[in-house]
């Protein structure tokens, strides 16, 4: 009678493990960036790092119709975002790291950006 009770309160607890890891993956994919952004991605492309659009594309893209204006112009910004292989400070192995970089030219668009770590980087740097 024990054994039945321990073993049935082990499958509920592995039960509400379960529920809580759906629900806690569940809750981070509703988290979802402003309406007012989108990310443009060269066809057949899954992710950003797979996309790759020249200035031509992006000049297209950026005098779309339905794309936000402001006194300044398009409110677009083609981004930087490539993986550089740096030496790990604690022991000087090689990692890949991820750098992106919005387009200065149009601060306005990237207002939302903010640098966390490191120098800020300039046009040509």
């Amino acid at each position: 009678m024990l054994a039945a009770a321990v073993g049935i309160a082990g499958v509920v607890a592995v039960f509400v493990g379960v529920l809580s890891i759906a629900e806690g993956f569940r809750a981070a994919m509703k988290v979802t960036g402003s309406p007012d952004v989108a990310i443009v991605l060269r066809k057949s492309a899954d992710t950003e790092m797979t996309s790759g659009l020249g200035r031509d594309e992006t000049r297209l893209i950026t005098d779309a119709p339905g794309i936000a204006r402001d006194t300044n112009g398009p409110l677009t910004s083609a981004e930087l975002f490539v993986i550089i292989n740096l030496p790990k400070r604690i022991d000087r192995l090689r990692c890949e790291r991820t750098l992106s970089r919005p387009e200065p030219s149009r601060d306005s668009s990237a207002r939302r950006c903010k640098n966390y770590r490191g120098p800020v980087l300039d046009a040509g740097s």
